[in-house]
């Protein structure tokens, strides 16, 4: 029978696939032993499948995916030839996916050993890796005759029935901050960055380039560097020579080539160096001009590559991300920690603005479409899910502190923010994430009070990136809390504020904070809210409206209205609560008649006179 099917064009199983391992059972044991496993799942439903019956089919569908595509690669003899040797990487490329495959399996059902049964919190490292791995393969590029999209298909339908399964069969499953962390790296964002700037680490990644380039390039650099001063040197004595005889004779006159100079050009390529400025470096002819551009170009051509190859794994491994991110109570959202998916925010909004900035870069760039693909992509997973993950249901990790981890993660956010590089639509997503972090904490209101005050005081003495949309992004996603936080430090900022702009600005938040719309006094913690507000309007009169109205700036009519407006919308201010409600002291109203009726002598606006 194996014969007729040969005839046919149909190929049978390599020996050494059934051939049984010393080391352990083949690829063959081993989809024999998931398949048996799957139809046997299959064979006991009754009515609805378990989630470990799903887990168990989807990993037999994958294993005979991957079984496949081993078939799919021909074996490779002794006499290997470029394409045979890239057969055999394949081979055992795929040979690895289906023991990782096995092995993944037995450790979410806990079929592994003893020993390994005990770390559950291990149990979902296996199969986050595997599937990493496996959109980062060649395979889910569409190579050897494989479907990226059935590659895809298959991680998301095996990762998501793993997650699903061990969520609901283990309390000690979690996705921890190594998991995390793998997840991270798996899409370019690198964990442990230094505190420098963007600046700073572009310089150490050139360097290292330069000593890569250097370490490939330096045998090449050397062997050619030594072939052509041997050869100059002989023409030079013969130079020399004939000069001695007929000085007269020679209207040109050679020079020495420097062997260091030579190298330093040869390896520092990463400097783009003018093909004329080379013709007239000193013992440079055109071929050795020609030499080192070639040679820059090559490595440049070599780069784009790798990078598009790396680019390109970055963002199939996105799917990793988001499936584990789009877990629902009912289903893996258990397995999350609302620490781990705050501490993705800055990392996300980093690998953001790495992006962007690579983007910017003048000049040609084989990988744009790939990076441009990777930043609108992670661009919808922060906006679409990490913000809108509902962090405040979320349990936290036991050894952590909710307070002390939001102020950090949020100070790493304004940090990003408050880079002159990031753009408008990066600055806009950190203003936005900083109250979606707050809101998750019971204590949300104090733990934002220290890093809002210190914002604004920095947007109002300095000339930052930071502007008002920070300020106003809280208002508008938590107006509640931005009662109880920003109109103490808005009227410190008042007085103080560098410019006339940056003070029209503070009254205009002030009187949105003063609308009697945003707080409905239901609960003791927004009576105490309105309480404050109510105390603070003597001290708006007295350190806020008194010394603005006294500066000539900010008399003139469109800096005026601000203020004019802010006053009125105070002064009105009333609470729900009928008994929080006090009119305003008659030290202040006397004040404020008498700096706005000579407001109202000075000014030339009739508008501004009428409202004083």
């Amino acid at each position: 029978e194996c014969k007729d099917l040969e005839e046919h064009g149909y190929s049978v199983f390599p020996a050494e696939i059934r051939e049984e391992d010393d080391e352990g059972p083949t690829c063959a044991a081993i989809v024999f032993e998931l398949l048996s496993n799957a139809q046997q799942a299959i064979d006991e439903i009754s009515e609805a499948p378990s989630l470990r019956d799903r887990f168990e089919i989807s990993v037999g569908v994958l294993v005979a995916y991957l079984h496949l595509c081993l078939l799919n690669c021909s074996d490779p003899s002794d006499d290997q030839d470029i394409a045979e040797i890239a057969d055999h990487e394949e081979v055992e490329e795929t040979r690895g996916f289906i023991e990782e495959v096995k092995d993944c399996a037995d450790e979410i059902l806990g079929r592994g050993d003893e020993e390994d049964k005990d770390e559950a919190s291990n149990r979902l490292s296996s199969l986050i890796a595997m599937s990493i791995n496996l959109l980062s393969s060649e395979s889910s590029d569409g190579a050897r005759g494989a479907s990226s999209r059935l590659t895809r298909e298959l991680v998301k339908i095996v990762l998501s029935a793993g997650l699903m399964f061990s969520a609901k069969s283990s309390d000690r499953a979690t996705i921890d901050s190594n998991l995390a962390d793998m997840i991270m790296q798996s899409i370019g964002v690198t964990i442990e960055e230094p505190d420098d700037e963007m600046e700073d680490d572009d310089d150490d990644e050139s360097d290292a380039d330069e000593s890569d380039s250097q370490e490939q390039e330096g045998l090449f650099s050397k062997n050619a560097g030594a072939s052509i001063l041997d050869h100059d040197d002989d023409k030079m004595d013969d130079n020399q020579e004939m000069e001695e005889d007929n000085e007269k004779t020679n209207d040109e006159e050679e020079e020495m080539i420097d062997a260091d100079r030579l190298n330093s050009m040869l390896e520092d390529s990463d400097i783009d160096v003018d093909e004329s400025e080379l013709e007239h470096h000193e013992g440079a002819d055109k071929a050795l001009a020609k030499l080192i551009k070639l040679k820059q170009e090559a490595r440049k051509a070599g780069q784009a590559a790798r990078e598009r190859v790396e680019l390109s794994q970055q963002l199939r491994c996105m799917l990793v991300l988001e499936i584990v991110l789009s877990g629902k109570p009912e289903g893996w959202g258990p397995l999350l920690r609302a620490d781990v998916v705050m501490s993705m925010l800055p990392q996300m909004l980093e690998r953001w603005a790495r992006l962007e900035k690579a983007s910017s870069k003048k000049g040609s760039d084989p990988a744009t479409g790939e990076r441009s693909a990777l930043l609108a992509r992670i661009t919808s997973v922060v906006k679409a899910k990490l913000l809108k993950a509902k962090m405040s249901t979320m349990a936290w990790t036991e050894s952590m502190n909710p307070d002390d981890h939001c102020q950090s993660i949020a100070s790493k956010i304004l940090e990003i923010a408050a880079r002159r590089t990031s753009s408008k639509e990066l600055q806009a997503c950190c203003f936005h994430s900083l109250p979606a972090l707050f809101r998750s904490l019971p204590s949300g209101s104090q733990a934002g009070s220290v890093l809002y005050s210190e914002a604004i005081e920095e947007w109002a003495t300095k000339k930052t990136p930071i502007d008002a949309r920070l300020l106003d992004e809280l208002i508008k996603s938590n107006p509640t809390m931005a009662q109880s936080i920003l109109v103490e430090p808005l009227l410190k900022a008042v007085p103080t504020a560098y410019s006339s702009f940056i003070k029209s600005e503070c009254f205009r938040m002030i009187s949105s904070l003063y609308n009697p719309n945003l707080n409905k006094a239901a609960t003791d913690q927004e009576k105490a809210t309105l309480d404050t507000m109510l105390n603070n309007r003597d001290t708006f009169v007295e350190s806020a409206v008194i010394p603005t109205l006294q500066d000539e700036e900010m008399q003139k009519a469109k800096r005026l209205k601000e203020v004019l407006r802010c006053i009125e919308d105070v002064a009105s201010f009333s609470s729900p609560h009928e008994a929080l409600n006090r009119p305003i002291s008659d030290k202040s109203v006397e004040a404020l008649k008498v700096a706005l009726k000579e407001v109202g002598e000075k000014t030339e606006s009739e508008v501004a006179k009428c409202q004083c």
